[in-house]
């Protein structure tokens, strides 16, 4: 079931709110000479807006609180045009197998059913190619609106085309290299985050210093010249001026502590200052993409 547009010609206003298309929606090629509301409208499967023409011109297409269930909008050939308005757009979760919302849980139940109805059962390493070539062409699709989006200066809405784009790029890849892209989302949203990077640094400084007071409060020669609750102090002290070694903290804190280092020290303090440079990294990134900053 395809709700076809193809090279239709719009004139004027027109609105698709609230519409549900359950199955593709092609307006590939249609010509645009006034705007498109699709303003919570839901598109349980592929949209197409492409254009092959010759000559492709922009139209102000709305896609506020729009939700694509299982594939991005495919927008190859079109030109974007600056009043394109994506805020509030649901877009389609690369990690979750489950279906998420009530029409694609309908298409979902009438495949299932057409594959227990055939003679014989997919091979399984077909299926598998097929769902690569999927994931394949929505990484496309994300690519293409972050390009458009990025030459219109949209930078909220280029990098959360961004973030999609390397959300399916770290499920394509080899399976020795995912984790780089889990981290990356997990320390700082790909670079969105500045919020993550911070309670990475709370964190850090919270937990290696109670590492360093149970490593400190085990060696007797300590205890001679300071009571817990100082050490625990210094700790603290010791640990922030290892996150923030690049800033030269750690030359004015007092040498105590490290004046007889064993192993153990230097491994906290040498892990702490790389996981801290790391979170000040994602930091400034987060805050430069969030802010603008040049």
């Amino acid at each position: 079931m395809t709700a076809n547009f193809h090279a239709s010609i719009f004139n004027g206003s027109n609105t698709f709110e609230d519409a549900i298309f359950k199955g593709k929606a092609d307006f590939s090629n249609a010509t645009v000479d006034g705007r498109i509301n699709f303003d919570k409208a839901t598109f349980c499967d592929g949209a197409s807006f492409d254009d092959a023409r010759p000559d492709p011109s922009a139209a102000p297409l709305s896609f506020n609180a729009t939700e694509f269930c299982k594939h991005p909008p495919s927008f190859f050939g079109r030109k974007m045009h600056e009043n394109t308005d994506w805020t509030g757009v649901k877009l389609p979760n690369a990690g979750r197998k489950t279906a998420q919302c009530e029409c694609l849980q309908e298409n979902d139940k009438r495949a299932d059913d057409t594959v227990q109805m055939a003679d014989k059962p997919m091979d399984p390493k077909v299926q598998a190619a097929q769902s690569r070539d999927l994931l394949e062409d929505d990484k496309r699709a994300y690519e293409q609106l972050r390009i458009k989006c990025g030459a219109l200066g949209k930078v909220e809405d280029e990098h959360m085309f961004f973030r999609r784009e390397m959300e399916l790029t770290g499920r394509l890849s080899p399976w020795y290299t995912r984790a780089t892209y889990w981290l990356y989302h997990l320390v700082s949203d790909y670079g969105h985050s500045y919020w993550r990077p911070m309670a990475g640094m709370v964190g850090v400084w919270y937990f290696w210093s109670l590492f360093y007071a149970l490593h400190f409060m085990a060696r007797d020669q300590l205890h001679l010249c300071m009571d817990r609750v100082e050490l625990l102090l210094s700790a603290m002290g010791l640990s922030f001026a290892n996150i923030f070694a690049v800033f030269g903290f750690y030359r004015r804190f007092p040498s105590d502590l490290l004046a007889d280092p064993t192993f153990v020290t230097v491994l906290l303090t040498v892990s702490e200052t790389l996981l801290g440079f790391v979170f000040l990294f994602f930091l400034g990134l987060g805050l430069r993409t969030r802010f603008r900053l040049r």
